[in-house]
């Protein structure tokens, strides 16, 4: 099996030093994103990256992860769609326009729109849905820490579980543990997740499964570099190239922002499947 083998404290340390460059530019529209969980238990397993990547992570001078970090823009466009795009500045110190419009209307006044536009940090992982093995990996996006690591963000509630005396491997796709996220409540406002490490280390599969799995993964690679400038302007070129509403249910995403008041009280708890953790906001 060609995937690579490491400690979780190498896992999370990667992550943590990610560079946020890529060598090429993700293709729109060929990615199996994980949908937005529904009520009750999801159990997801990580795909650890396959071996070819280690050359990658040794350019980028960080340690091998699962977790490819980078910056977003998310919102809603004039028309009736959303506009998805890695933020050229924070990512790679050019000009952005949704940036440079984020700060005029905080300097105008209007911080709640200003908020909506503003760069949020998000990480990718590869993950296989237990009840849907067949649609092979996934992409899950998940909050990140933009600043200090306050326990707030979807990424450091699952590195948590992979941390400290009863830390489980989440990464091992042999001896690893899956995954499990608990949805109660349908709307932004009153939905509560629970994230929890199963109780029994499970094989993601057989020797054939997993090569196949880890063959399959989306190359987050790719996913991490800021958009192009040609492509970014195309998306702005109607005017006004945004608008404003509140989210609802079906916009409930996936706690984009490190900080609670960005996150209308979606509330996150966590802990082992034995001995549930602490509240946190999403």
């Amino acid at each position: 099996m060609s995937y690579i083998s490491f400690s979780t404290d190498d896992v999370l340390q990667g992550a943590k030093d990610s560079q946020d460059r890529s060598e090429k530019e993700r293709v729109a529209g060929e990615t199996n994103y994980l949908p937005k969980f529904k009520e009750g238990e999801t159990v997801l397993r990580i795909v650890p990256p396959p071996a070819e990547w280690l050359e990658w992570f040794q350019a980028q001078g960080v340690r091998p992860t699962p977790f490819f970090p980078t910056w977003k823009h998310f919102f809603q466009s004039s028309g009736d769609g959303w506009v998805n795009l890695r933020c050229p500045s924070k990512i790679a110190g050019g000009v952005c326009p949704v940036c440079s419009e984020s700060k005029r209307l905080y300097n105008a006044g209007d911080d709640n729109l200003g908020k909506k536009l503003r760069a949020k940090r998000i990480a990718y992982v590869n993950v296989i849905d237990r009840d849907n093995e067949e649609l092979g990996p996934q992409v899950w996006e998940m909050s990140y820490p933009s600043g200090e690591w306050k326990g707030y963000t979807m990424y450091e509630r699952v590195a948590g579980l992979m941390q400290g005396r009863a830390a489980r491997n989440l990464i091992d796709p042999v001896a690893g543990f899956d995954l499990i996220v608990t949805r109660k409540g349908t709307g932004f406002k009153d939905t509560r997740y629970t994230v929890q490490a199963d109780l029994e280390a499970r094989p993601l599969g057989n020797d054939t499964q997993i090569q196949l799995f880890v063959e399959q993964q989306a190359d987050l690679r790719t996913f991490v570099g800021a958009s192009d400038e040609k492509w970014v302007n195309e998306q702005l070129k109607d005017e006004p190239w945004y608008t404003y509403r509140e989210m609802d249910d079906e916009d409930e995403g996936y706690g984009y922002g490190d900080d609670p008041a960005d996150n209308a009280a979606a509330e996150l708890v966590v802990g082992d499947a034995e001995n549930n953790g602490d509240d946190f906001n999403f």
